[in-house]
Parts: C-alpha cells; sequence; structure tokens
C-alpha cells in the first residue's frame, strides 16, 4: 500500500460522521429549534450532553456550517453563533468570546456590563437565530457555587433578552450550571444525551455493528479483521469504551502500523500495538484488550484511560 493509500484511508476515517439514530435525533431537534420563526413566543433551549468522544463537537459544528454568515453591505448576518467555552471562564471571558467568534473588533475591551450589552447589540443586528455555546462544563469546573449562580444567572439573561433558542453541550456533569438557578434549569427541560456504543440490548448491538460496518468500508482494500463480528464489538467496546473519537484515532494507528508492516494488514497484533499507541501508554497484556491475557473487566480503574472523571 502506497504512501498516498494510506493519507486517503486515514483522512476518511477522520472526517467519518455516522448517522446512527441518536445523532440524527439530535441533529434533527437542534435544526427544527433554529428553524422556527420564534417571533412573539418565548423560545425553546436545549442541553446536549455526552462523555468526551462521543460527537457532540462534531455535530454542533457541523449544524453551525449548515447556516453560513452572509456579508451584507452594513453587516454581516450570522444564523448560528457557535462558540466553545474556554478553561477557566467567567463571565467577562464568555462574553468576549462570543463576541470574538461573531467578529467583533472590541471584543476584549470593556467589563462584563458593557460587553454584555455590545453583545445583546449585535445578536440583533446580525440577526442570529441560536447561540450554541459548546463545553460548558467549564463553566462548571470553575469556581464554587456562589460562581455557577452568577454564571447560570447570566446566561438565563442571555436566553431571556436574547429571544432565540440556546444549545448548551458538554459533559454530563455540565447538569450543575442548572442546578445552580431554578430559573435557568426550567429554561432547559429539553435534554439530549449522547451515549458511547455499547452491546445492552440487540437495538444497541445492531447500531454498534452498522457503525464498525461502515469502519471497514473506510478502511477499502487494506486487509483487516472483521470489526463488526459480535466477539470484535466485545473487545472494542472495552478497548475504546464506546466512544468514536476513540475508535477513529485507535484505527488511524492501526493503518499507520499497517503501512509500514511486513502483512500490510489490520490484524489483532497491529491493533494490539495500536491500542498502546494512542489509547493507554504503558498498558499491560492484562490491560489490553487485543492481547490474549486481557483481564476482559472494563479499564476504568485509576490511571486507566476510561477512570470516571474526579471531578
Amino acid at each position: 500500500m502506497t504512501n498516498p493509500d494510506t493519507v486517503l484511508v486515514e483522512k476518511g476515517l477522520r472526517s467519518f460522521r455516522a448517522a446512527f439514530p441518536q445523532v440524527v435525533l439530535a441533529r434533527d431537534r437542534i435544526r427544527k429549534l433554529i428553524d422556527y420563526p420564534w417571533s412573539g413566543e418565548e423560545p425553546t433551549h436545549l442541553m446536549l450532553l455526552g462523555q468526551p468522544g462521543t460527537g457532540k463537537s462534531t455535530l454542533l459544528k457541523w449544524i453551525a456550517e449548515q447556516y453560513p454568515r452572509v456579508q451584507h453591505a452594513e453587516r454581516t448576518e450570522i444564523p448560528v453563533l457557535y462558540a466553545s467555552v474556554p478553561a477557566n471562564c467567567n463571565i467577562k471571558k464568555l462574553a468576549g468570546e462570543l463576541l470574538r467568534r461573531m467578529g467583533s473588533p472590541f471584543w476584549n475591551r470593556g467589563g462584563e456590563e458593557e460587553r454584555t450589552d455590545q453583545l445583546m447589540v449585535l445578536l440583533k443586528q446580525c440577526k442570529v437565530r441560536a447561540v450554541i455555546l459548546d463545553e460548558v462544563n467549564h463553566l462548571v469546573d470553575r469556581g464554587q457555587h456562589k460562581t455557577h449562580e452568577l454564571i447560570a444567572d447570566w446566561i438565563k439573561q442571555l436566553a431571556t433578552e436574547a429571544k432565540i433558542p440556546l444549545i448548551l453541550a458538554g459533559v454530563p456533569r455540565s447538569r450543575g450550571l442548572l442546578a445552580a438557578n431554578d430559573q435557568l434549569a426550567d429554561r432547559f427541560r429539553e435534554e439530549i444525551e449522547l451515549r458511547p456504543f455499547g452491546l445492552e440490548t440487540a437495538d444497541r448491538r445492531k447500531e454498534f455493528a452498522t457503525v464498525m460496518r461502515t469502519f471497514s468500508r473506510v478502511l477499502g482494500a487494506i486487509e483487516h479483521v472483521d470489526l463488526h463480528s459480535p466477539s470484535m464489538l466485545r473487545i472494542l467496546v472495552f478497548a475504546t469504551n464506546g466512544r468514536l473519537r476513540v475508535i477513529r484515532d485507535l484505527l488511524v494507528a492501526a493503518v499507520d502500523l499497517a503501512a509500514v508492516g511486513q502483512g500490510k494488514s489490520i490484524g489483532l497484533k497491529v491493533l494490539e500495538q495500536a491500542f498502546l499507541e494512542r489509547i493507554f501508554k504503558g498498558a499491560k497484556p492484562e490491560q489490553n484488550p487485543f492481547s490474549k491475557k486481557f483481564r476482559r473487566t472494563p479499564l476504568i480503574k485509576a490511571g486507566e484511560p476510561f477512570a470516571p472523571s474526579s471531578r
């Protein structure tokens, strides 16, 4: 397999976006909120949750791309404003980030009140129809309960005055933001959670097998193990925790290793090495799902790749 072939396959893997049921549900619901004419009505707001690597950001960025900006002589129309919440964020920093995303030359000027006033004006002038705030867990990770109350109150103010749908997205602990303000929680009663792939039910097994079958097609002519067999699906759940991004990283590493190996194919040995390189450096054989010595228990102990967050 030539290097250009490898690059082509890797690009296909990295750009992979599966339209599995839960993503379709979230996609269609968010687009419906954006497309609905909310004039004179209190808009519906939504929280999109999911563990890292389940495809939240990929989906939200794709949605924002479907509503491109329109440049007019005197202003820029921004149908959907997408922003990722910075780490260690406060209200002033968050308002500034939204202004920066809008292209304001004054995004870093003024205090909290001045930036908020500027934001409210521009949301109307630019005819923003929805605001998407990604990684809102950063708002929960910072400060104590009082800080969370202040930020939650600011988001409530944004929702009330802008009169457009807000979509908040983050990991499940983002719910803590709603817990800090009853009025905000009342506005975000609708929640969609993107779950990692799993094998708990027949439907879940079928969904996971369909996704892995699609990955097999992306691998094309590269010889590889049957990625959607029941036994391999069980191994992949252990190896990736069912997270789309981790599956993608594992397969990209496997393609790299196969390209330089003698067999030019992706077998269990190649996947075992790919797991060591991209998912769990230093894993012992009993911690590597592709090893015959694997202990067959989830990798959720301290120091393992899918250990629960301490926050």
